[in-house]
């Protein structure tokens, strides 16, 4: 669930109870996108909410507040996740190493591949820390499927506004989901074919002239 355009902690309970309430046993996130200002701020938040059974907290504030994120982390009832949209390992090692997060979130196509990631999950799960791989579906079913690391994808159907790589996607990956569960593509490779009619429609091409 994404909340970050709720300045108040009481319209987003009200949401969140009408989630629990429509799907009892479902686990879900509730996704703040960097919108806390202060760690205080958000414990008043994260107690008005505790009841609810949300499986985590997603990106509060900005990742580099180590101090901020840690002390959130050590006092609120409702778990943590931090690292979307990250491009440096080193961020992510170090909210691990202060003990600022319970759930470490990657991105391998911002933080640089499958191995960068993949050392990062293990790196997380030797250390008891939960791991969530970041949206693109398409790439992180193979995180997935290389290691135990994570239990889950992050996936958005289709007619979702704020999530339309999959435009670009000959199929994209919520068209394998059978029974709640996304099955590994049969195709050779990654399994990921891009629409060349869709990226003669989209894409921007320009040259520079010199005389």
């Amino acid at each position: 669930m994404e909340a970050a355009h709720y300045g108040a902690p009481e319209p987003i309970r009200r949401i969140l109870s009408e989630v629990r309430a429509s799907a009892p046993d479902a686990e879900f996130t509730c996704d703040l996108a960097w919108s806390w200002r202060t760690a205080r701020e958000g414990l008043r938040s994260a107690d008005l909410w505790q009841d609810l059974g949300i499986a985590w907290i997603e990106d509060p504030m900005p990742r580099t507040r180590l101090s901020e994120i840690a002390f959130l982390r050590r006092h609120s009832r409702v778990p943590i996740g931090v690292g979307d949209e990250t491009t440096r390992a080193l961020d992510l090692e170090q909210l691990m190493d202060h003990e600022a997060v319970d759930v470490v979130r990657i991105d391998a196509t911002t933080v640089g591949g499958f191995g960068p990631a993949l050392k990062l999950a293990a790196a997380a799960m030797a250390r008891g820390f939960r791991v969530s791989y970041h949206v693109n579906p398409e790439v992180h079913r193979h995180c997935v499927f290389a290691d135990e690391a994570a239990d889950h994808i992050e996936i958005f159907p289709a007619d979702r506004p704020f999530d339309c790589s999959h435009v670009l996607i000959e199929q994209p990956a919520y068209s394998d989901i059978r029974k709640a569960r996304l099955a590994p593509p049969s195709a050779p490779g990654t399994g990921l074919k891009l629409n060349d009619a869709a990226l003669t429609r989209y894409a921007y091409r320009h040259a520079l002239h010199q005389e």
